[in-house]
């Protein structure tokens, strides 16, 4: 049961104060890693039942993440010749997002930093250099979660802000045991499910502090956001 059905004046405060304390040009430049998580009530089907990392790889101000729980039917042998056999989930090539989807990135998780490797938090990179992601999926080294994913997803800025006041996704902490879930099929409803949770306890603190203590915790509270895009299923990679 959607908990907003419950508490539509704590979640119409608590967009309110999210849009107020946190400006655009604070997201534009803001290295902080995170999950959206879909709704129930988001029925796009490119993001339905959806969980995205943010990563801080943006360019010109644009926000960027990328699917985590969503495998396709395509393996990362048939994408990249030479690539090795991996154990499942990853074997198969991830669906990052409707953006770039001719353009591969590698999630791993390593104690040291890969040579030309983003940081995104903890002991999570991504990887984004042709040449080191054929290496990568070549010869794969020791580590704890290796996902290679095809697209992403992006937004400007303002589109962001915009969306969080839709009530389409929840802002969850992100969790390295998460990205790398040998279950992605499970990811999208526990975190749903711990979201609501979460929620139903905003909402009633909400209604008892009102909307002047608000903006002290609002931080704490969920921040919403949501998007409709389509989605091109052409995935001619450049690697082999």
């Amino acid at each position: 049961m959607d908990a907003r059905r419950h508490h539509p004046r704590a979640f119409a405060l608590i967009a309110l104060a999210a849009a107020l304390i946190v400006p655009a040009r604070v997201l534009a430049g803001s290295v902080e890693s995170y999950f959206l998580v879909a709704t129930r009530d988001l029925r796009d089907p490119t993001f339905s039942e959806t969980v995205i990392l943010m990563i801080p790889v943006s360019e010109d101000g644009l926000v960027d993440g990328v699917i985590i729980n969503k495998p396709t039917h395509m393996r990362v042998q048939d994408l990249i010749s030479g690539a090795a056999v991996l154990p499942q989930p990853a074997e198969t090539a991830f669906f990052g997002g409707p953006v770039e989807v001719n353009t591969p990135l590698i999630l791993v998780r390593a104690t040291r930093a890969p040579e030309g490797a983003i940081h995104v938090f903890e002991d999570i990179y991504v990887v984004t250099a042709p040449a080191q992601i054929s290496s990568y999926m070549k010869s794969p080294p020791a580590t704890n979660g290796l996902r290679l994913i095809i697209g992403r997803a992006q937004w400007m800025p303002d589109q962001l802000m915009a969306e969080m006041a839709e009530g389409s996704w929840y802002k969850a902490p992100a969790e390295a045991e998460t990205v790398f879930s040998s279950d992605p099929a499970k990811v999208w409803e526990e975190l749903v499910k711990r979201g609501q949770l979460q929620e139903a306890d905003a909402g009633a603190r909400v209604e008892k502090l009102g909307i002047l203590n608000l903006l002290n915790f609002a931080g704490s509270c969920l921040v919403w956001a949501g998007s409709g895009r389509g989605f091109s299923q052409n995935f001619e990679l450049f690697l082999n």
